[in-house]
């Protein structure tokens, strides 16, 4: 299990995916403060929170400050050798606001 870096907390988790092909599954875990009400869309971007580029994997909507989501992707993929990651969560707004954000470290 390991944190995120910047303003936004959460954790990544290693899991096993159900199914005949047991693909590794990841399970991301979001937890914020102070946010606005409703439903806020939150993706894993590709490149990081500064500079974040178009959207790898989507998470469940941010609800009353939190989300739980299961990628079916390895942990790995996300912390080496393929680029940078980060996470970003957005107001629901047109525009997309992010409101939240934070880079998943290499390792």
């Amino acid at each position: 299990m390991r944190g995120l870096a910047g303003p936004l907390r959460g954790r990544l988790c290693e899991g096993l995916g159900g199914g005949h092909d047991r693909r590794e599954a990841l399970k991301v875990a979001l937890e914020l403060v102070n946010v606005p009400p409703g439903d806020l869309p939150a993706h894993i971007h590709l490149d990081t929170s500064k500079n974040p580029s178009s959207i790898r994997y989507g998470l469940s909507n941010v609800v009353n400050g939190k989300s739980e989501t299961m990628v079916v992707t390895p942990i790995a993929y996300l912390r080496r050798g393929h680029g940078r990651f980060s996470i970003n969560v957005h107001k629901a707004d047109p525009d997309l606001p992010i409101i939240g954000c934070g880079d998943i470290p290499p390792g």
